[in-house]
């Protein structure tokens, strides 16, 4: 185990974040290997329908009591359904990133109110 703000603000032991590399990290496996060595895993959910993302989160909290997140590509995120994913997210995992392009200021609170982190 190896402290830092970073180990303690996101619950992890290990102050590794894991990738979340687009389209070829969405299945639970190595998110939950991450968390499970202590890193934060990471689940990219870049064109994920809200029941695909529910289950994969789900099935990433089965396989571990590690530390994981959800990543958004904002370029990616639908308008039409950016803040059911965004809630989804923040209700399941423990921290919810948005890369390419600032998240609007409404996703953060959304983030925050379903009391997970936000990062970009």
């Amino acid at each position: 185990m190896l402290r830092t703000r970073f180990t303690d603000r996101v619950g992890c032991s290990v102050p590794v974040q894991q990738a979340p590399m687009g389209g070829v990290a969405t299945a639970p496996d190595l998110a939950a290997a991450v968390a499970d060595a202590g890193g934060q895993g990471m689940v990219a959910a870049v064109v994920l329908p809200a029941p695909a993302l529910s289950e994969i989160l789900d099935e990433v909290a089965r396989r571990t009591q590690g530390a994981f997140g959800v990543n958004f590509l904002m370029p990616f995120l639908d308008p039409d359904t950016r803040t059911e994913l965004v809630e989804l997210a923040a209700a399941k995992a423990a921290l919810v990133d948005f890369f390419y392009g600032d998240p609007d200021p409404s996703l953060v609170k959304t983030v925050h109110a379903g009391g997970a982190l936000a990062s970009w």
